[in-house]
């Protein structure tokens, strides 16, 4: 994803405003204007007598579009617009106990052994450029332990297929329906939701144990 300059927004607006100068060439390279001219601007000799001594200059050249481009001055300018298409990302976290011990998956609480599901949710605001290679890394908190396998435990808690699963968000809801997996090592989980689209939002879902 290209680098947007700092207080820059999708749907702002900026000029690129090309100018084209008849001038001596004075060196190297081709002329520039402003500061350190390589060569010097040409004088219009259009109000002068006619020297049949002298190649005079005359200026036909339209006002542009620049700021200070007038008319037979030697210089034309032109004037393009682009508007910044940028990724405006968003990231949420959600947790929900699924199971515990003494109440199964009825009304289940946060004690020893309880199984919690982890939701980390990234968000693209529509409008706005895809974000491409999108990777989240987050450590499991204190207290609690990674769950092994996701696809097993209790009957009654919902499978998650993978180890670390991508899934899609319904409202509040976070849903392990993607097809990507990530992985886990010394309690820090990862995985990479890949490009995720101006106006959607995709997931990365983990579970882990109350100790």
């Amino acid at each position: 994803m290209a680098n947007i300059p700092n207080g820059v927004v999708t749907g702002d607006l900026a000029d690129i405003i090309l100018i084209g100068q008849a001038a001596g060439h004075g060196g190297s390279g081709l002329p520039v204007t402003g500061i350190s001219v390589k060569g010097s601007a040409f004088t219009d000799d259009s109000g002068d007598a006619d020297d049949p001594t002298l190649v005079q200059n005359v200026f036909a050249d339209a006002a542009g579009t620049g700021s200070s481009d007038g008319a037979a001055d030697g210089y034309h300018s032109a004037t393009d617009t682009y508007e910044v298409a940028a990724a405006d990302i968003s990231v949420s976290k959600t947790s929900t106990i699924l199971w515990d011990p003494i109440n199964g998956t009825t009304n289940p609480k946060a004690i020893p052994g309880a199984i919690v599901e982890y939701c980390i949710a990234v968000a693209n605001a529509s409008g706005g450029a895809n974000a491409t290679g999108v990777a989240i890394s987050d450590t499991i908190p204190a207290n609690l332990t990674y769950y092994g396998s996701l696809a097993t435990g209790p009957a009654t808690v919902p499978a998650v297929i993978g180890v670390v699963t991508e899934g899609t968000v319904t409202g509040a809801t976070c849903n392990a329906d993607g097809s990507g997996t990530g992985a886990q090592a010394g309690g820090v989980v990862s995985g990479n939701l890949g490009t995720v689209a101006s106006g959607d939002t995709e997931t990365l879902i983990f579970r882990v144990t109350v100790d």
